[in-house]
């Protein structure tokens, strides 16, 4: 409240399994002849199951329909990869669909990766679906285990012909060849104090900065880690 106080403010708790189940709770708490009584809703996130048709025509101009819709995907497929993998790869269709643009894409997907986790080949199957028929090369530059697969499978693709590169330049020049390549597949073209810092660092500092590029948000943060 004090951080936004010109906002009214809602509390309630929100259940992720509980199907049935009263719609409210309190809380009481008393010292001597003062007493306070807290009453609050709940959310039975798990009823919403029924309401899946609901959601999906709130969807479009609602996100948070979309994060109910992954939850309850994400309850629904415990018993099976398969259907979980059909359920994950019909979210990621469906946000271009109800015409989410690619910043808010990525953040659902953030959040849609992090609940429907699959089994490692599964991923493999979901990835390669996911960059060549949903989703556009430059929506994919996200941290999570989709970035990290997307990267490291870039990182496996091109090893060798940096490997050879690296030896018929000299390791440090091999280095910032493949530093530079990575920056730029994820960033796009790099101002010249990055390509300054990246000439003047020597080899093991640029290879930490490489594995930077994993986790880092912006290009900034490649350098200050």
């Amino acid at each position: 409240m004090e951080k936004h106080p010109r906002h009214s403010h809602f509390s309630c708790t929100i259940l992720l399994d509980r199907a049935h189940g009263a719609d409210t709770e309190s809380y009481r708490a008393a010292v001597g002849s003062n007493e306070l009584l807290f009453t609050f809703p709940v959310i039975n996130l798990a009823k919403w199951a029924a309401r899946a048709d609901e959601l999906h025509r709130i969807a479009p101009k609602n996100p948070f329909a979309v994060v109910i819709l992954a939850q309850l995907a994400c309850r629904a497929t415990q018993a099976s990869a398969e259907s979980r993998l059909v359920s994950k790869l019909e979210l990621a269709k469906l946000l271009k669909y109800w015409g989410y643009d690619v910043g808010q894409r990525i953040n659902l997907l953030r959040i849609i990766d992090s609940l429907l986790i699959l089994p490692k080949a599964m991923e493999d199957t979901f990835m390669t679906t996911l960059t060549t028929h949903i989703e556009e090369p430059q929506a994919m530059s996200f941290i999570s285990n989709i970035e990290r697969y997307y990267w490291q499978r870039h990182i496996d693709e091109n090893k060798q012909g940096w490997l050879e590169e690296g030896l018929s330049k000299g390791e440090r020049h091999g280095a910032a060849d493949v530093l530079q390549t990575l920056l730029q597949q994820k960033f796009g073209t790099l101002p010249d104090w990055a390509t300054d810092q990246i000439h003047q660092a020597d080899t093991s500092t640029l290879q930490r900065w490489a594995i930077n590029v994993l986790s880092a948000q912006t290009l900034q943060a490649v350098f200050e880690q």
